[in-house]
């Protein structure tokens, strides 16, 4: 399914390849009020302003002058009309020539730099796009520990699935990618060296080299039926990796498209893999069949063992 994002602004149009980038158009200014948005995968197009998801990213539109009211208190009836005269005036030459400074540069793709502007954060932080929660746990629907404001700065401790680990005023949880904008992500100088930290998942691999039913006479009593899995782990990144997160599914036939899932589990391996490095792994299972015909196994997340300081 695409993640891309339409922008249209008069007879233009832009593609924002996902909801991360969008959000950073909008915080850098590139993304107007009034321009219109498509979401992927949808046919109808809604204004900047009305879209949820950029709610308080946007920034308001340039050359609004000070109103009268500001000026009453400070000016006479003579020196404000003046100053709203002149001021109106200026307003409409630096707004059309922001309109020809926008139709002259479209938002540019590789344009995510936001370190030296109003929203610059740092590669390990990230900037809360809305209140919201903060979570006991990777689940929307898991306790409050304690609530976040729009704007607030926190610090990324890992990543789990769509969930990111947080701390915040001495207070860890969980929140999800919607809710906040990571700093990592603006830092495209630097991609190779904060990426593996916050998405291990896209550096490990796992294979299955093999499983075996054990035999009655070699297994426990109290198990009735034991499995053991035997797997290679692959990193593929430049730091140990620590603390993966697996999730093992187990089929009842071969074939893909009409298996029934039998069984699945979640593990954390305690064993590290090496940098550009791999493990022989064997893990012992209890599955309620005589035999396993097919196993997959999907990698949830993982930890760097000595992660790179700002």
């Amino acid at each position: 399914m695409t993640t891309q994002w339409r922008i249209t602004r008069g007879d233009q149009q832009f593609i924002a390849k996902d909801l991360a980038e969008l959000k950073i158009w909008a915080a850098s200014g590139k993304i107007l009020t009034d321009d219109l948005l498509q979401r992927p995968g949808g046919s109808e197009w809604t204004y900047a302003m009305e879209t949820v998801e950029l709610e308080g990213l946007l920034r308001k539109k340039r050359g609004d002058g000070p109103s009268e009211e500001d000026f009453q208190k400070q000016r006479s009836e003579k020196t404000l009309r003046t100053i709203v005269l002149a001021l109106t005036g200026v307003g409409v030459v630096v707004a059309f020539g922001v309109m020809i400074m926008v139709a002259m540069n479209p938002p540019d793709p590789a344009d995510k730099d936001l370190k030296g502007g109003q929203f610059a954060i740092k590669a390990r932080d990230a900037l809360i796009t809305k209140d919201c929660p903060l979570r006991s746990s990777p689940d929307a629907s898991s306790s409050a520990v304690t609530n976040l404001e729009k704007d607030q700065r926190v610090q990324i401790d890992s990543k789990y699935k769509d969930w990111y680990k947080i701390t915040v005023d001495g207070k860890t949880g969980w929140v999800g990618l919607d809710d906040m904008l990571p700093g990592y992500y603006l830092a495209k100088a630097e991609h190779k060296k904060w990426d593996p930290l916050y998405n291990p998942e896209n550096y490990v691999s796992v294979s299955i080299s093999d499983w075996q039913v054990v035999m009655d006479e070699f297994k426990p009593k109290e198990t009735e039926h034991l499995t053991i899995l035997s797997m290679n782990i692959s990193n593929t990144c430049q730091y140990d990796m620590d603390k993966i997160v697996l999730l093992v599914h187990f089929w009842d036939t071969p074939d893909a498209s009409t298996s029934r899932e039998v069984k699945q589990e979640e593990i954390t391996l305690e064993e590290p893999i090496p940098a550009h490095g791999s493990l022989y792994h064997e893990l012992e299972f209890e599955v309620n069949i005589e035999e396993v015909p097919r196993a997959t196994i999907d990698i949830l997340g993982g930890t760097i063992v000595d992660p790179p300081m700002y």
